[in-house]
């Protein structure tokens, strides 16, 4: 998915993680999105930059490095 919730408010953008999450249990998805609060609650992530990849892992530990994906998520104000 590319943005699929970039038009929505957040209340259905939301519905629709919730709706992917419940019914893509067991599944792989990857979603491309500018939107940190979109891919907060996911298992991996991938941060990219120019195309190159930057750094990977869960949230948490990617927040706890404090690099590129720590500057993102702090200047979104999830």
């Amino acid at each position: 998915m590319d943005e699929a919730t970039s038009s929505v408010d957040y209340n259905t953008e939301k519905l629709i993680q919730k709706t992917i999450i419940n019914n893509l249990k067991g599944s792989t998805t990857m979603t491309i999105d500018h939107q940190i609060k979109t891919i907060i609650g996911y298992d991996r992530i991938f941060v990219l930059d120019k195309g190159e990849l930057k750094k990977e892992g869960n949230p948490k530990d990617l927040i706890e490095k404090k690099g590129i994906f720590y500057q993102l998520y702090t200047k979104s104000h999830v």
